[in-house]
């Protein structure tokens, strides 16, 4: 499979026309909507079983690196604490005082297509246990407002 990175211009277009959904790794019963605003704001709302367990916000700042695509400084703000120690938004955590300030990127994708209802991005993170991981983006169309 050839992976193609994204450019900062492309990341911006994803994230005004999609949301994205990430699965949790550690409890298959917990979802992560993120909603990356264009004024560089995001949403993270955390699912279980279908509830909304919480909602927290930040920002991020992308960075283009030319022909090795784009990566993206994030800050959280507001941070919905996960009950599981292995999770990086746990407050026990190694990672959790980085979610004030860390680098994820460079992103990758098979072949963006904006006009699919489904675009998944892979992309590159600090966190210990995976290297890469899979961010799915939705059309905002397919999630009710009050979800996000």
């Amino acid at each position: 499979m050839k992976l193609t990175t994204l450019s900062k211009t492309q990341l911006r277009r994803v994230f005004h026309k999609k949301v994205a959904k990430y699965v949790s790794q550690h409890d298959p019963y917990r979802f992560y909507l993120i909603d990356y605003k264009t004024d560089d704001c995001f949403y993270t709302h955390t699912y279980e079983n279908g509830k909304l367990l919480g909602s927290g916000q930040g920002e991020y700042e992308l960075f283009d690196l030319g022909i090795s695509g784009a990566v993206m400084e994030v800050k959280y703000n507001n941070i919905v604490s996960s009950p599981n120690p292995e999770s990086p938004m746990h407050p026990d955590n190694s990672f959790y005082p980085k979610l004030k300030k860390y680098l994820v990127g460079p992103f990758y994708t098979q072949a963006l297509d904006l006009n699919s209802k489904w675009q998944p991005i892979l992309y590159q993170h600090l966190q210990k246990e995976k290297a890469f991981k899979v961010l799915n983006f939705y059309d905002r169309d397919l999630f009710d407002n009050r979800s996000l």
